[in-house]
């Protein structure tokens, strides 16, 4: 199923997104040594969320949130999806 995002899931966006760049990347950014900027990332979450000129959705498995998708100003602005999916 996929949902347009809710204003306070700010930190479920920021888990899918850190999940799924910590999995495609890490074999440039090991996490040991480059950890996940949560705080930044949930700022740039929250600005979103507020911005209505951005549209947020996000899809579930099972009732669980496992992918993420942000459009705004006609652009794909952002696109995750938990590797387990």
């Amino acid at each position: 199923m996929i949902r347009a995002a809710r204003a306070d899931e700010a930190e479920t966006l920021l888990a899918i997104q850190r999940g799924a760049c910590v999995a495609a990347f890490a074999h440039i950014f090991p996490p040991e040594l480059y950890p996940f900027p949560d705080n930044l990332i949930r700022t740039v979450w929250h600005a979103a969320l507020a911005d209505p000129d951005v549209e947020v959705f996000v899809a579930e498995a099972d009732g669980e949130p496992i992918g993420s998708v942000s459009v705004g100003g006609d652009f794909l602005r952002t696109l995750y999806v938990l590797p387990a999916h």
